[in-house]
């Protein structure tokens, strides 16, 4: 197995952390302490690219990401990298994009397994009445969300 690699990002609410292996990003979490951190290259590049997010200067991540899940969630997952910076859509409208127009409360589920949060952005897909869920909790999603010029 790899080694894994970890870094963290302070923002104002706490920290954006990754985990990396020698190729490939792995995991974005939130903390509100930041982890130990073991630094390889990967991590390094893809916390600068998170630094010029956060101050409105990079609206699309290159890292190199390995993702998991299920055909479904791995659906949803690159349905959502079509979001364009600054827009939302619906649950409801994400579950029609990928042909499960039903399915929203399955892309609702998907999206809260997504190992990948912001460069997976996740946080663009709101429910048909509000902000809908995050499961960072929801005052990341107002603030990335804000961030990006969205008011809900």
């Amino acid at each position: 197995m790899k080694d894994k690699f970890y870094q963290c990002l302070e923002f104002e609410l706490g920290y954006i952390c990754l985990e990396t292996t020698d190729s490939f990003v792995t995991r974005l979490f939130f903390s509100k302490n930041p982890v130990d951190e073991f630094q390889n290259i990967l991590t390094r590049n893809c916390i600068t690219q998170l630094e010029q997010y956060l101050r409105g200067e990079r609206k699309v991540f290159d890292c190199p990401t390995h993702i998991c899940g299920t055909d479904f969630q791995l659906h949803v997952y690159y349905a959502l990298q079509t979001i364009p910076y600054g827009q939302v859509v619906t649950y409801k409208e994400l579950a029609e994009e990928i042909g499960h127009p039903r399915a929203y409360r399955a892309v609702a589920n998907a999206l809260a397994a997504n190992p990948l949060p912001i460069i997976l952005p996740c946080h663009r897909v709101v429910a048909s009445k509000g902000l809908g869920g995050y499961s960072p909790g929801i005052e990341i999603k107002k603030f990335l969300l804000s961030l990006e010029g969205v008011t809900i």
